[in-house]
C-alpha cells in the first residue's frame, strides 16, 4: 500500500501575498507606475498620520482615501488642462475625501501621547537644573 504523507500547502496564492505586502492592489495593479508611486506615497503619509500598526479595516480606509485623493488630483489636473469635468462629482469626491481624512486625523490624534515624551521631559529637567546651578554661582 502507498503510505499517506501529510503535506502542508500554502493556502494563499503568491498574488495574494503581493496584495498583502503592498506591492500590488487587488486585480494585479502594479504600483511601479507614476500613479502607483503617488498612491504608495499617499498610503504611507496617511499611515504615518495614524501611527502604529493598522488593522485591516484601517488599512482599507487609508487605501480608499489614497485612491480617492489620486482620483481628485487627476480631475483637478483635467480642470487645469481645460478638459470638461463633472463638477458635481468632484464636489462629492472632495467631500468624501475630507470625511475619510478627518477620521484618519482623529485616529492619529488618539494614538499620539498626551504630553511630552520621557526624553523631552528629561531634557527640560536637565536644562532647568543647569540654569539653577548657573544662577547659584
Amino acid at each position: 500500500m502507498q503510505s499517506t504523507r501529510r503535506t502542508t500547502e500554502r493556502t494563499r496564492s503568491k498574488g495574494a501575498d503581493k496584495v498583502t505586502n503592498g506591492r500590488l492592489l487587488a486585480g494585479n495593479v502594479d504600483l511601479r507606475s507614476a500613479a502607483g508611486r503617488r498612491f504608495r506615497h499617499l498610503v504611507a503619509a496617511y499611515t504615518d498620520e495614524i501611527g502604529g500598526d493598522l488593522s485591516e479595516a484601517e488599512t482599507g480606509l487609508v487605501r480608499q482615501a489614497a485612491a480617492m485623493t489620486l482620483t481628485c488630483e487627476r480631475v483637478q489636473a483635467d480642470i487645469v488642462r481645460g478638459v470638461a469635468v463633472d463638477h458635481d462629482s468632484l464636489t462629492r469626491l472632495s467631500s468624501e475625501i475630507r470625511r475619510l481624512l478627518g477620521g484618519i486625523k482623529a485616529k492619529g490624534e488618539q494614538n499620539k501621547p498626551a504630553g511630552p515624551t520621557l526624553a523631552e521631559w528629561l531634557a527640560t529637567q536637565a536644562v532647568a537644573t543647569a540654569d539653577e546651578a548657573e544662577a547659584a554661582e
